[in-house]
């Protein structure tokens, strides 16, 4: 759950950093910021609350 966790993390950054470097003279789509977000924290959330320990 650890490692499912780090990569949730992992594809949200990716896909914040892949969007703004494609994006770049312009702002990233709020589409894109929204699924790397939501990735993001679905990591985040498993990390923080389901591994207590």
């Amino acid at each position: 759950m650890y490692y499912l966790a780090k990569f949730f993390e992992l594809i949200g950054i990716s896909v914040i950093t892949y969007s703004f470097y494609i994006y770049f003279p312009n702002p990233m789509t709020y589409e894109l910021l929204i699924y790397g977000s939501s990735f993001f924290i679905a990591g985040w959330i498993i990390e923080k609350f389901l591994l207590k320990g």
